[in-house]
C-alpha cells in the first residue's frame, strides 16, 4: 500500500482544476453512505468533481481540496491520515460549516452548507451558478450559460454531465448508466 501523504512523483504542487477529496469514517454501512451523500452535496454546491474516500490510499496531492464529513468518527481514524497528509502538503481542508457560517450563492440565493472557493472577482457562486467553464465527464466539452450539468456519480465519486449527455448516456448504456440519487 502506498502512503497517502506522499506526493506524486515527487512533487508538492497542488492541482487546482483536480476533484476534491471528501473524508470520513467508512466502518459502517451508514457512514459509508453518509460520505457517499455529503461527496454529492460537495459537487454540487462547488461544482467541482467530488471522489468519497473509501479508504486512505490516495495521494492528496491529485487533488485540490478536501472536505471533512460532519460526523462523529467514533472509532474510525483512519481518514486522519489523509488529513494530515493535505496539512503537510498545503492541500487546503474544509471541515463543516457550522449552519450560522453558511452563506448564499450570490446569483441565484441557495444556502451553501458546504465552503465554496470564491470566484476570481471575489463572488461566493453555487455550483449551478459556476457551471461555465465545467468540463463534462461525459463529451468532454464545457458547459455553456443555457446548459445544465447534473451531479452523476461514477464509481465512487461525483461528476458534472451535462443534461443531454445524461440522456445520451442512458439511451446508449441503459436506465442505470449513470445515478444521481
Amino acid at each position: 500500500m502506498t502512503h497517502a501523504f506522499l506526493p506524486a512523483s515527487g512533487s508538492t504542487s497542488i492541482n487546482a482544476d483536480a476533484p476534491v477529496l471528501v473524508v470520513g469514517p467508512t466502518l459502517h454501512e451508514d457512514d459509508y453512505q453518509a460520505l457517499r451523500s455529503f461527496a454529492r452535496t460537495v459537487a454540487d454546491q462547488t461544482g467541482t468533481p467530488a471522489v468519497f474516500a473509501s479508504h486512505d490510499d490516495y495521494r492528496v496531492t491529485d487533488f485540490s481540496a478536501l472536505y471533512v464529513v460532519p460526523l462523529e468518527w467514533d472509532d474510525d481514524v483512519t481518514p486522519l491520515l489523509l488529513v494530515a497528509g493535505a496539512l503537510v502538503h498545503g492541500v487546503p481542508v474544509h471541515v463543516p460549516q457550522d449552519p450560522a457560517n453558511a452563506v448564499a450563492c450570490e446569483l441565484c440565493s441557495i444556502p451553501l452548507d458546504v465552503y465554496v472557493t470564491p470566484g476570481h472577482a471575489g463572488d461566493i457562486l453555487c455550483g449551478q451558478c459556476r457551471y461555465i467553464g465545467i468540463v463534462c465527464a461525459w463529451c468532454g466539452d464545457d458547459a455553456d450559460d443555457d446548459e445544465f450539468m447534473e451531479v452523476v456519480e461514477c464509481g465512487e465519486s461525483w461528476q458534472l454531465v451535462h443534461e443531454g449527455c445524461v440522456s445520451e448516456g442512458r439511451r446508449v448504456q441503459g436506465p442505470d448508466a449513470f445515478i444521481t440519487e
